[in-house]
């Protein structure tokens, strides 16, 4: 699978996680197993504001990731 194909996968996992809320946002994810993309996901986190979802999924690729967003204004 394509990275390309898995972001979208990430993101539309995120979407379907806080379906319910208004304004989402700063829709974040990362490889657990990448620190750089952790440190990423990290620096994105701490910039969101309002209410925030965040968790843990292993995606079609195989891998873990880190994903979350902000919603709420």
């Amino acid at each position: 699978m394509t990275k390309q194909k898995i972001d979208r996968w990430l993101k539309n996992y995120i979407y379907m996680q806080v379906l319910n809320e208004e304004y989402i946002d700063n829709l974040r994810w990362a490889d657990i197993n990448n620190p750089q993309e952790l440190v990423v996901y990290q620096a994105a986190k701490d910039l969101g504001c309002c209410g925030s979802f965040d968790g843990e999924v292993k995606a079609p690729d195989g891998k873990t990731y880190k994903v979350g967003c902000n919603y709420g204004h």
